[in-house]
């Protein structure tokens, strides 16, 4: 996604164990896999360690399940109905797609790792979904032009690089049908949460901060002037942003349509 080591579950071997593996082994094997990485079960582990392994599994899963669910109807189910085509961009193991997919016609999801992909398929498979690993994070080669009528895209534009934020929101603007909406994520920079120089700093990082950076997920902190430029290099619009609902540290939802671009004094915030 930019920063190369954060393709989690991306190794080359990890589609193959589903292939060696027995079919009625393969959902605990997507469930394990999923509780390494720290953007799904594993930050949730101690508030429930005195459970079994597998109790915690399956107790995780659900809470995925029911988090996402909610997550679709109050952010994504307002803007889609069933005629339409939807692209989930950054689908990680698929639990928003399985709770959008009830509400459109078919959910194309997206992510770069081969492996969380094949773990989606396992435990968040629909005849209406169809998954796909995009070998290259600042591109939908598979995804044809003007092709869908809606995106959301949560928790990746935060946790990529300026360039491949920017080439994304190109992308969405190539396959997205003119009448088209996206949603996509954000953290805002503030005095409170300042960016760290993550590229191009010059600065000399200590072990410490080496170590962090490889085994932590990376948050880019940016101005709205930034944000409002990539987008408007991407010929969007942004018709809304809002705070996340449970947070007060700046993460918010922005709306898109891609039509000329409005001044941010014509723009709806919302707290």
């Amino acid at each position: 996604m930019g920063f190369p080591d954060q393709k989690y579950l991306g190794a080359f071997y990890i589609p193959l164990l589903f292939q060696l593996v027995p079919q009625k082994y393969r959902r605990n094997l997507a469930l394990n896999l999923i509780a390494i990485s720290p953007h799904y079960f594993g930050q949730h582990r101690k508030s429930i360690q005195n459970i079994s392994r597998q109790n915690f599994l399956e107790t995780e899963h659900k809470r995925m399940v029911n988090d996402r669910q909610s997550m679709v109807e109050r952010a994504v189910k307002p803007y889609i109905n069933q005629e339409m085509t939807v692209l989930d961009h950054g689908c990680g193991p698929g639990y928003l797609a399985q709770a959008a997919a009830q509400y459109c016609r078919r959910v194309i999801a997206v992510d770069i790792s081969a492996g969380v992909i094949a773990c989606a398929k396992e435990i968040n498979s629909q005849p209406n979904i169809t998954y796909l690993t995009e070998n290259k994070s600042d591109r939908l080669s598979q995804v044809g032009d003007s092709s869908i009528d809606f995106i959301y895209s949560f928790a990746v534009m935060l946790h990529v690089t300026d360039d491949v934020c920017e080439q994304l929101l190109k992308e969405f603007f190539r396959v997205l049908k003119p009448q088209g909406r996206v949603i996509c994520e954000f953290r805002l920079e503030s005095p409170e949460n300042k960016n760290l120089a993550i590229e191009g700093s010059g600065k000399k990082k200590s072990l410490f901060q080496r170590v962090l950076d490889k085994y932590t997920l990376r948050v880019v902190n940016r101005p709205l002037e930034k944000i409002e430029r990539f987008m408007q290099n991407s010929g969007f619009e942004i018709v809304s942003f809002s705070e996340n609902p449970g947070y007060s540290n700046g993460y918010y939802t922005f709306v898109l349509k891609s039509t000329q671009f409005a001044k941010v004094s014509d723009i709806t915030v919302s707290v």
